[in-house]
């Protein structure tokens, strides 16, 4: 397992991250998959003495995690980063006014002034976006393979761990309905898959 005695492990990105944790609660980490690995983290390594810190929200988009970069990352000099960021991206190229769609070309240069900064002082993890629907020539699930793609490909650039969540969600015999009822929100199930992969990831 990757992460050593009393380090610091931040979470961010948009909602699947954010889950509903209480702004007010520095210690809460929302009931998605964060909540599911820090739970997991801390009974199996409670010797280790880790912090966790979920500043996930809701609607973000890199350009949104960019703005707050500094308040909400830096200034807590976590060991580690956890970025989980895109689909928002996406979503807003099918809004009936898609003013503040990301293009593809946008979400790598946001995402690479995420990773420069962080790359000397803190370990990352680099989570796919994903959509739950298995037909890749959606147009919605075909967009967001384009910007998995670029995320792992940062990883490999970065020498960032990726946690594959599109992947894990194409490899199950589950419908996608038993996962989300929107495609994008992960429900209890979706989200002990998520975890499992996260965890998986990082060598647990």
């Amino acid at each position: 397992m990757i992460f050593a005695t009393k380090q610091r492990i931040l979470f961010d990105g948009d909602s699947i991250t954010d889950a509903g944790r209480d702004r007010n609660d520095f210690d809460s980490y929302g009931y998605g998959y964060v909540a599911l690995v820090v739970k997991h983290l801390q009974s199996q390594y409670a010797n280790l003495e880790l912090q966790f810190i979920n500043r996930g929200v809701g609607g973000d988009t890199t350009r949104n995690m960019l703005e707050r970069f500094d308040r909400d990352i830096v200034a807590h000099k976590p060991n580690w980063v956890s970025i989980a960021i895109g689909v928002n991206d996406v979503w807003r190229f099918f809004d009936p006014e898609p003013n503040d769609a990301v293009s593809l070309e946008e979400f790598e240069v946001n995402y690479r002034k995420l990773l420069e900064p962080l790359q000397q002082k803190s370990g990352l993890i680099l989570v796919s976006p994903f959509l739950i629907e298995p037909n890749r020539q959606d147009p919605f699930r075909a967009r967001v393979d384009q910007y998995a793609a670029v995320v792992k490909r940062l990883a490999l650039e970065f020498e960032a761990v990726f946690v594959p969540f599109q992947e894990a969600f194409d490899a199950s015999s589950l419908e996608p309905s038993a996962f989300s009822d929107d495609r994008v929100h992960p429900n209890e199930t979706a989200s002990q898959l998520m975890a499992q992969t996260f965890l998986r990831a990082i060598g647990d």
